[in-house]
């Protein structure tokens, strides 16, 4: 059935992510009549929508999984890897998102229509298998992708409206790139990826501007293609792994080279490092930590900081850890305000959007 014309602004942009998401669909479903050939990752995450649909339910674990994948590309089809099931089960939530998601989702709503979205968000999120298995490239660039509550949440604090230009330096499978599209157009969402794997998923999404460079250094390699600056970005950057080396500003150094390509009076909002619960206030990239002091001393003259939440581990025990996370809000603007920022805790997605409302 074809949609109707739309007219003002925000229909348009419903208009391009519902068009976008039937068209991935229709692309996904042209395989089952031979019209293409589907890889065994857009093969398996094809299936496992189908099941989402259909109030099925998906594997619980790896070995259902691979049974799955088994049935869906047959027994002489190469063994998929963990990261492939993992990253199949990511693409298929992702797709089932948009073909869900129409108003409910969109992440421009108040404060108790994005509580109820995360709240829906959440029990997708119960439904998916545990990730258990870490494979060296989930270490090395620490693949870590973001539960689908915790990135509606993001694109709800981003306060992302029509106009804008959002970019998502570390895409990964598309969780935090899937939300802005409802806001303000798929043609205004630009997304980059590290690991070629990866790309796969992005390109099944339907974006349609991919760049695949090293975030860690992304103003220089971004500028220098004469991209647009983005108004808006939204990350989950590696907390402390660059490629396989250790240290622990790996994620500082991305937030600072997406903050240099943002455009003045734009927004920052990125999930980083909250440390481990033993730490209390002072893990992660809290004010309090010593290891981010001069960081954030230097930040703060630049830009003004607007907030810094200490996340529960607990949103991302489905993910395969339990580290706590917090959500920074930079805006590029004049100097920050001393003892302005907003600061918490936050056990929730729900109380998360409460602490930030505003």
């Amino acid at each position: 059935q074809e949609l109707p014309t739309p007219g003002t602004a925000a229909e348009r942009q419903t208009f391009d992510a519902l068009r976008t998401a039937g068209q991935t669909l229709q692309r996904l479903d042209a395989h089952l009549v031979g019209d293409i050939s589907l890889t065994p990752l857009s093969a398996l995450a094809h299936r496992l929508v189908q099941r989402l649909l259909a109030n099925h339910g998906i594997p619980r674990n790896i070995t259902e999984l691979r049974a799955l994948a088994n049935e869906v590309s047959g027994p002489d089809a190469p063994m998929p890897t963990a990261d492939d099931l993992f990253d199949a089960v990511e693409l298929a939530t992702h797709l089932y998102v948009m073909q869900e998601a129409g108003e409910r989702f969109r992440p421009t709503g108040n404060l108790a229509e994005a509580v109820a979205a995360t709240e829906q968000l959440a029990r997708l999120r119960n439904q998916l298998p545990t990730k258990t298995t870490r494979t060296d490239e989930t270490e090395r660039l620490q693949q870590f992708s973001t539960p689908p509550d915790y990135a509606y949440a993001v694109s709800w604090v981003a306060n992302l409206q029509p106009e804008d230009v959002v970019l998502e330096p570390s895409a990964g499978t598309g969780a935090l790139a899937i939300f802005p599209p409802w806001a303000v157009g798929m043609d205004q969402v630009y997304v980059n990826e590290l690991a070629p794997r990866r790309l796969e998923a992005l390109d099944a999404l339907g974006f349609r501007h991919i760049s695949n460079v090293d975030a860690a250094f992304l103003y220089s390699l971004l500028s220098a293609s004469r991209q647009q600056p983005p108004t808006v970005v939204v990350m989950n950057p590696p907390f402390s792994s660059q490629q396989g080396q250790r240290f622990a500003h790996v994620g500082a150094r991305h937030v600072e080279e997406a903050l240099k390509f943002l455009a003045p009076g734009g927004r920052l909002v990125a999930i980083v490092g909250g440390g481990r619960g033993i730490d209390g206030p002072r893990g992660g990239m809290s004010f309090a930590n010593p290891t981010f002091r001069d960081w954030w001393r230097r930040i703060q003259e630049h830009y003004t900081v607007r907030a810094n939440i200490a996340v529960s581990g607990d949103v991302y025990r489905k993910m395969g850890t339990t580290f706590g996370t917090r959500v920074i809000v930079i805006d590029k603007g004049p100097p920050t305000i001393p003892d302005s920022v907003l600061q918490g805790e936050a056990q929730s997605i729900p109380d998360l959007l409460r602490l930030l409302e505003g």
